[in-house]
């Protein structure tokens, strides 16, 4: 089956260094991008860039109103963005569970609720289904090992994976709505994809990390854009409130 994404508008919320190649690849596709970030970083003349803090409820609201006056139906939403401090759980306090489920849980309910009957539109206008991704991580199903890291302070923090597991279940509620079968609502669940930078390197012990992971290797950000194109088209027709693992197999080790 040939994919493309001709006449689809497809909403892609806080790309970062994952979402970038899965912009491209949708770019290549023919897909209409709807971009909502923090800074347009990305010089591309066919994408309609929203500026967002996604925490700043106003400037969110003010944004989907946009959305839903200028376009007449979405196809498909791929909610990327996270955010919050690492450390254990003696650097943890109860503002940093609030951005924790603010950017995890409640900014991709708003979303999604504001857009319902964009999506509904969209699936009428293709005889397809729509499509809703949200990325939890493979850290919302499993605790961190606390000897991968150099210092507690970069410890994978508590408060992220509690908000990431409650992503996973905002997409089984979704997927269970009646009145909204038009909408097909994954998870999709990465693994260790870091950037190595500076700042990786100081904190991880890296032969550690890897050692957890049973192909031996971290995963390449192009690996995930075969699985959001799967969970974006006609190919995943049937999957529903699934979570989708990408994680090389860390945690069946």
């Amino acid at each position: 089956m040939k994919i493309s994404f001709i006449n689809q508008n497809i909403i892609i919320v806080g790309p970062g260094y994952l979402g970038m190649p899965i912009l491209q690849k949708l770019l290549e596709l023919k897909a209409n991008i709807i971009l909502i970030g923090r800074k347009n970083n990305y010089e591309l003349k066919k994408v309609h860039f929203y500026q967002c803090d996604l925490l700043d409820e106003n400037e969110l609201n003010k944004i989907l109103k946009i959305i839903n006056k200028k376009f007449n139906y979405l196809n498909g939403l791929v909610y990327l963005a996270s955010q919050g401090s690492l450390g254990a759980i003696e650097y943890i306090e109860k503002k940093d569970f609030d951005i924790s489920f603010n950017i995890n849980v409640i900014v991709p309910f708003v979303i999604i609720k504001n857009l319902l009957t964009l999506f509904v539109k969209g699936s009428k206008k293709l005889n397809s289904n729509s499509s809703v991704i949200i990325t939890s991580s493979v850290y919302g199903k499993t605790v961190p090992d606390e000897n991968i890291y150099k210092h507690k302070k970069f410890i994978n923090p508590i408060n992220y994976g509690a908000a990431k597991a409650a992503a996973a279940y905002l997409i089984k509620y979704l997927s269970s709505v009646q009145k909204y079968n038009q909408i097909r609502f994954n998870c999709l669940i990465p693994g260790a994809f870091p950037n190595e930078n500076i700042k990786f390197k100081k904190s991880i012990i890296k032969k550690k990390l890897i050692n957890r992971i049973s192909l031996k290797r971290f995963g390449k950000k192009d690996e995930l854009v075969g699985p959001v194109i799967f969970l974006l088209s006609n190919l995943s027709s049937y999957v529903n409130g699934s979570e989708l693992v990408v994680d090389g197999g860390f945690l069946k080790s």
